[in-house]
């Protein structure tokens, strides 16, 4: 097994031991997607551990999510997604400020923008 393996599994154990002791609604993150049905999202992939919840960036000024896991399905799930959400919150994501693991950089990093619907429609209400 890689090193990269080894200290990815070590970062999700710190992960979800940050989530035991600060735990966010019911721990879930998931990927969303537009559906079909307007005003809604449809969730592609649920992550229930293994995940960093958002922390506010004042360097890029919004927020990153970090996922210490890796599998084809979350990958394509990633490529698919247009947001995220964090217990009732939702953010906004764009694919070029997603980084996959690479190298020494082992966690999957999502740079988004908190997300208000009421904004996001302002101009057709």
């Amino acid at each position: 097994m890689p090193a990269s393996d080894e200290i990815r599994k070590g970062v999700a154990m710190a992960f979800n031991a940050l989530q035991e002791v600060f735990p966010i609604g019911n721990g879930n993150l998931y990927l969303l997607k537009p559906s079909t049905t307007l005003n809604e999202f449809e969730t592609i992939f649920t992550l229930s551990n293994n995940w960093l919840p958002p922390v506010y960036s004042e360097f890029r000024q919004n927020y990153l999510v970090e996922i210490a896991f890796i599998s084809d399905e979350l990958t394509e799930a990633i490529l698919q997604a247009t947001h995220i959400k964090v217990d009732t919150d939702i953010y906004s994501i764009r694919q070029s400020d997603v980084k996959k693991p690479q190298g020494f950089d082992i966690t999957w990093k999502i740079f988004a923008e908190k997300f208000d619907s009421k904004s996001a429609f302002k101009g057709i209400l």
